[in-house]
């Protein structure tokens, strides 16, 4: 989740995968997500996610920019996760290379289940490393899936992201929505709505805990291929 000025960055975050995508799956900053927004659901008790997402963006914005996230969710409880992100970004158009290490939590308000409605709120970069400022949300998400699989899947998200001053722009807040939609037992079809941009993608289980994500990814009216992939393990 990111506001406007940042949402590049927020680009390359398409989702990392996870095992149980009927369930949830992080997105590349790691809060259990669609492409680049959180829905309301976590990865649960003793789950861990690990992933890497790779995008050569190059808008009037970025230049030419490649992107590389590298990142861990672990559920700490049934309702609140933790995820540790490492962003690479190599900006050969203007020599601005930089690597940043940041931290997000989520905790979720009212637990998920198969079927029925899930609240949760959340923090992005939560010691300010990368935005200098801390990004606040909140999402809503509605599932249905009688036969909890993939194929049965659908999920739809609503949420409002909130930050102060981000790269000192004054106050920022941004409307998101995203729907989930399974089409096979081992694909899941994206579509998302944010700052004005829509993205797609499609999550496909390639082993059993391994997935990966192919997305084109809008990002300032420009689209970019975006893929990466992740596995999900337990501690």
């Amino acid at each position: 989740m990111m506001c406007r000025l940042v949402i590049v960055p927020a680009a390359i975050s398409i989702a990392v995968l996870a095992c149980g995508l009927a369930y949830g799956a992080p997105s590349i900053f790691g809060p259990t997500g669609v492409l680049l927004t959180p829905n309301a659901e976590v990865v649960g008790r003793g789950g861990l996610d690990v992933g890497a997402h790779f995008i050569d963006l190059d808008t009037p914005l970025t230049g030419d920019m490649d992107l590389a996230a590298y990142k861990a969710t672990v559920g700490l409880s049934d309702r609140f996760e933790v995820t540790g992100a490492f962003l690479s970004v190599d900006n050969g158009a203007v020599g601005a290379d930089r690597d940043e290490f940041i931290v997000h939590g989520k905790y979720q308000l009212v637990p998920s289940r198969s079927q029925g409605t899930s609240v949760a709120v959340g923090v992005i970069d939560l010691f300010e490393d990368a935005l200098g400022d801390i990004v606040f949300y909140g999402a809503l998400s509605r599932t249905a899936n009688r036969a909890m699989t993939h194929k049965r899947l659908v999920r739809g998200t609503v949420g409002l992201a909130f930050a102060d001053n981000i790269g000192g722009a004054g106050d920022d807040t941004e409307i998101f929505a995203s729907l989930e939609v399974g089409v096979s037992d081992r694909v899941i079809g994206l579509v998302e709505h944010f700052n004005d941009d829509l993205s797609f993608a499609g999550r496909i289980e390639i082993a059993q805990r391994l997935h990966i994500d192919v997305a084109s990814v809008q990002a300032g009216g420009d689209r970019e291929f975006l893929i990466g992939g992740a596995y999900h393990a337990s501690w």
